[in-house]
């Protein structure tokens, strides 16, 4: 909407970055469990969102299954390496 109050439709326009390609969280969301891909071995921390570590592993490269159904329901952080993800737990 222009200030004048005159308005057009554009095109709509599909958006996805992945990242970089060496790190990959899946599902997400996520109820049981998800995959990490990394290129290299590296630490994983799981923290809420007030910050609290809830889980601290090392990771290998490839892929590692990282199980949360011991995890809280909600949105939560994985610091792998120092790289930020978010993933939400249902």
């Amino acid at each position: 909407m222009d200030y004048d109050g005159k308005y057009s439709y554009s095109d709509i326009a599909s958006v996805r970055f992945d990242g970089n390609g060496e790190t990959s969280i899946y599902p997400n969301p996520a109820s049981s469990e998800v995959t990490i891909t990394t290129k290299e071995p590296t630490s994983l921390q799981i923290m809420d969102l007030y910050g609290r570590v809830l889980s601290k592993q090392d990771i290998s490269e490839g892929q590692s299954t990282i199980n949360l159904s011991t995890l809280p329901t909600g949105i939560l952080i994985f610091a792998v390496g120092d790289k930020r993800f978010k993933v939400l737990k249902e």
